[in-house]
């Protein structure tokens, strides 16, 4: 069974994005995070290779930020196609044996066991048509169900997508909930994704250079070169040029292993720090109550 929705109706489930510079930020800004952290991290592999090689120059690293730009590029261009094409599209809604589907092809497929409930809402101003809004999970563990709406007639639509859905319920025993004229309830967006996104991947940033650092030390045995395990796939120059690099920056090697020890130490809680505050600046803001009023 197809239940189809024209695009003129999609102003009471989406809100119209306007073709403008700030909708376009909004769609592109959470990836910036990504493409400096990627950028970071590829600028850092190059130095470090250009200087083992004894290669290093700053000429030699404008290219690396090419790649970001290139990905940047075709972000934009792929946010730019789902902006324009989103604004004159149908929405469907699909029930088919095995699950539902919200694409006009019937696929992916979301199966009956990730279904959470569907909702039925009133829409005020239009009393002949009902929205409908089914709640799943994807793929991926989330604590939060997806959600995708849909608008549909109320006389003829609606009744016909409720008999089919308690019809299959009681065929194969489904536990998804059916809410009838009930308010959908708010889902409130975190606080701010992109600073969250942000500083967990600075810590990330300082994790990964921080954690070898403390780690490598404490598991070091008593008469083996403090960096043979990481230089054997190193030409006898390179071999050489850190060493020397040794040498001239420690002057023995329980300095160096007190050196490596704290600045791992640091960079590793700097790092923890990071991604926990994070993670916190990412959660829903808590519910405001109302103070309570003291009896005079």
């Amino acid at each position: 069974m197809t239940f189809e929705q024209p695009t003129s109706l999609n102003r009471f489930v989406a809100e119209p994005l306007p073709l403008a510079w700030i909708s376009r930020w909004k769609l592109i800004r959470i990836y910036l995070p990504l493409l400096a952290f990627s950028a970071i991290c590829l600028t850092e592999t190059v130095n470090f290779t250009l200087w083992t090689r004894g290669e290093l120059e700053l000429s030699r690293l404008w290219p690396v930020l090419l790649v970001p730009a290139c990905l940047l590029a075709v972000i934009f261009i792929l946010n730019e196609i789902r902006l324009r094409s989103s604004k004159g599209a149908n929405r469907f809604l699909k029930v088919i044996e095995n699950g539902i589907s919200v694409y006009a092809s019937g696929r992916p497929v979301i199966c009956w066991p990730k279904l959470v409930a569907f909702w039925f809402e009133d829409i005020p101003s239009e009393p002949q048509f009902s929205k409908v809004t089914m709640e799943y999970f994807g793929d991926r563990k989330t604590k939060l169900p997806r959600r995708s709406s849909l608008v549909l007639e109320k006389r003829t639509q609606c009744p016909a997508l409720l008999s089919e859905l308690k019809l299959l319920q009681q065929q194969h025993n489904l536990n998804f909930r059916i809410e009838l004229n009930q308010p959908m309830p708010p889902r409130k967006p975190p606080r701010n994704l992109v600073l969250g996104l942000s500083l967990y991947l600075a810590g990330m940033l300082f994790l990964m250079p921080g954690m070898p650092l403390f780690l490598v030390p404490l598991m070091h045995r008593p008469g083996e070169s403090q960096h043979s395990g990481s230089t054997d796939d190193w030409s006898p120059k390179q071999k050489e040029k850190l060493d020397r690099f040794l040498i001239a920056h420690f002057s023995s090697k329980t300095e160096l292993k007190h050196f490596m020890l704290e600045s791992g130490g640091v960079l590793t809680t700097i790092g923890i720090a990071l991604m926990i505050w994070g993670t916190v600046v990412q959660r829903p803001k808590p519910e405001e109550t109302l103070p309570t009023s003291k009896p005079k």
